[in-house]
């Protein structure tokens, strides 16, 4: 089994998308363990819609940092809870490719320790950044958000640097 650690404070929009994308994967033997960092956690985002949504989907299991807070002690009580044979880290603000766990777990063996690969920047197409048509982006420039965001099924992934060098002028090659 394959322990998915994410370490979590805010971002509730973020953390669905991640939760999207392991429910996704076409590697099913795994366990997410989600680590709410309590002192972080921003008491507005209420996220219990969300785990019971997945708890099943991709076996969520949820647990609480105490006095010790930031991401790296949410990631060591998550190593703590862990049962899987195999642990992978995922930022709650970060997705997986479809293949990604299928892609690690098929180079692993009983000679190996650790496996990695590559990763790729993207601009994410789901929940956090889905918006109507007409909507005003909130930068004080009260221009119209750009049509072909609006419909993330019909997103054409070609086009995004295109897409962000317009739409966001502090976004550099």
């Amino acid at each position: 089994m394959l322990s998915i650690i994410i370490a979590f404070g805010k971002g509730k929009e973020y953390l669905k998308d991640c939760f999207d994308s392991i429910k996704e994967q076409d590697y099913k033997d795994i366990e997410t363990v989600l680590v709410l960092d309590k002192a972080n956690i921003n008491p507005e985002e209420n996220i219990e819609e969300l785990i019971s949504e997945f708890s099943q989907s991709i076996n969520l299991k949820v647990y609480e940092t105490g006095d010790n807070s930031g991401v790296s002690a949410a990631r060591n009580l998550g190593l703590l809870k862990a049962n899987g044979e195999y642990v992978y880290f995922l930022d709650s603000d970060d997705y997986l490719m479809e293949d990604t766990l299928t892609g690690l777990m098929k180079t692993m063996d009983e000679n190996k320790d650790l496996t990695y690969g590559r990763i790729f920047h993207t601009w994410f197409k789901k929940a956090a950044f889905n918006v109507d048509q007409g909507d005003v982006i909130d930068d004080g420039s009260e221009q119209e958000v750009d049509s072909k965001v609006n419909n993330d099924d019909n997103f054409n992934f070609s086009e995004i640097n295109d897409y962000k060098f317009k739409n966001f002028a502090n976004l550099s090659e």
